[in-house]
């Protein structure tokens, strides 16, 4: 398998590059069935870098590819007569994003640890357009696959673009980080918009199809917390142009609460599929917060440069790094600058 060759919109020249291109990638699926079974096998503190990095170069080449060749072979698709290779693609897509969804939590030490922004595995989703939206994510536990609980996943929206129109069976919580954006869905038939301000969520109801839109100049990052049927039961808007009532709408802060170094801006989130506290702790340059948890913290840091202490150990980390500590464990933030730090907690 040559995973530097990654095709492209000039490859895909006609309908029998499409078939050539599926009929490889289908040879080769197998491929993705034993790096599963690898990933099955994994223990925290035990995963290295330069082998996560691998499979995730590997599982990337089926997963691009499978989205490129979707979207070359839709033109083709008027009467669904390619229904079933597209279908085809779509299982190679999902495996390969299952390996994607790696937990890099098992690249972190306990009791407390810093993961790197480049030490997380990247993952790509590709617009209607070709576009990739650049992805990372993690798990809010130690298993191997984010899915196995409720998980994180981070967008950075290029500047001027549109995410693909798609859905999920459940209800969807994305808090926007960086600049406004616009939220898109369709109810029935009429497409509605609103727009999400930073440090807003965009809601969605279940079954909503919906997009993310930045019309900005610059990366826009977005966080949500999936369930398992979240990232399992989404489904592309080119696979269901049925209508289906649909509704969205933006979301403020619920409360802060305010302390002499840092301030804590909370959403509160529940429905019948989630029940989670977003906190945003803001801390003052050259200030220092003490925290201990009862389960266990996944802290992503929004912006700022901090050090973390514990039992002795010290760590740096800066913008998109994850401080990852154990239940019970007393440790402490100074923040060198002026920072914010996303991380969840249960209702």
């Amino acid at each position: 398998m040559n995973i530097k060759k990654l095709y492209n919109k000039e490859d895909i020249k006609n309908f029998r590059n499409i078939i050539k291109y599926f009929e490889t990638l289908y040879e080769e699926k197998w491929i993705l069935d034993k790096l599963k079974k690898d990933v099955l096998s994994l223990k925290r503190g035990h995963v290295k870098k330069k082998d996560n990095f691998q499979r995730a170069k590997i599982a990337r080449h089926f997963t691009e590819n499978s989205q490129l060749l979707i979207y070359a072979l839709l033109k083709y698709n008027k009467d669904k007569k390619y229904d079933n290779i597209i279908n085809k693609l779509l299982k190679i897509k999902n495996s390969g994003e299952l390996v994607l969804r790696e937990n890099p939590i098992l690249m972190t030490k306990p009791p407390v640890d810093v993961l790197k922004w480049e030490d997380m595995p990247v993952r790509y989703a590709l617009n209607i357009d070709g576009r990739k939206e650049l992805r990372k994510g993690f798990g809010l536990h130690t298993n191997p696959f984010n899915e196995a609980g409720l998980s994180i996943t981070i967008a950075f929206t290029p500047a001027n673009y549109a995410q693909l129109f798609h859905h999920h069976s459940v209800s969807e919580f994305s808090f926007n980080l960086d600049v406004g954006i616009i939220g898109f869905y369709r109810n029935n038939t009429t497409e509605k918009h609103f727009k999400i301000n930073k440090e807003e969520v965009a809601y969605y109801k279940a079954d909503t199809i919906h997009k993310l839109v930045n019309r900005s100049n610059i990366i826009n990052r977005n966080i949500s917390v999936k369930s398992d049927q979240a990232i399992l039961k989404w489904k592309p808007y080119y696979l269901n142009n049925s209508v289906i009532k649909g509704y969205g709408k933006s979301i403020k802060h619920y409360a802060t609460k305010k302390y002499k170094n840092y301030l804590i801006k909370i959403y509160k989130v529940k429905d019948k599929f989630y029940n989670y506290v977003i906190n945003i702790l803001k801390i003052n340059p050259d200030k220092s917060v003490n925290l201990i948890n009862k389960s266990a913290l996944y802290m992503y840091v929004i912006d700022g440069k901090l050090k973390v202490y514990s039992n002795g150990k010290n760590f740096w980390c800066g913008k998109n790094d994850l401080i990852v500590v154990d239940p019970g464990i007393r440790f402490t933030i100074k923040s060198i600058t002026k920072s914010r730090i996303y991380y969840v907690t249960p209702n």
